[in-house]
């Protein structure tokens, strides 16, 4: 498995997908953390843990990655919740319609969704953000 690659189709089918209707699309999107957020909505897909398991030769690795939506906040708390639950619900559907990213996975699932709020790079955000479950089988041989 290439995690940089898995990333890279992770942002694009979230990208693919769209914003919720109504909301501007993703205006950049970053495939590792980057030092700061120069637009937004902003997707940064960031890594986390991953787990193998071994069976009869073969080789099951997932990885998880949280792929998250920055903006900026507002003093609206009605624009503010309204504008993180609509990016978390099409968050929560990003990876249905291309669950193998590209042939690149045997199953991308998103299997969590959160809404809270951070300061990146020194500016305040606010953030929505899926954990996606990536998983490869592989042939392994035992000789």
């Amino acid at each position: 498995m290439n995690d940089l690659l898995l990333h890279q189709r992770l942002a694009d089918a979230i990208q693919n997908f769209g914003p919720p209707e109504g909301f501007e699309p993703i205006r950049v999107a970053y495939i590792v953390p980057p030092d700061s957020i120069s637009a937004n909505p902003a997707l940064c897909v960031l890594p986390s843990s991953d787990a193998i398991t071994y069976g009869a030769a073969n080789r099951v690795t997932t990885i998880r990655a949280a792929a998250r939506i920055y903006l900026r906040p507002t003093s609206d708390n009605t624009r503010r919740f309204t504008t993180l639950m609509a990016w978390r619900s099409r968050l929560r559907d990003a990876v249905l319609s291309d669950f193998t990213l590209g042939g690149n996975c045997d199953l991308a699932r998103v299997t969590e969704t959160r809404i809270d709020n951070e300061d990146y790079g020194g500016e305040p955000f606010i953030y929505a953000e899926a954990t996606v479950e990536i998983t490869k089988a592989e042939h392994v041989s035992v000789s």
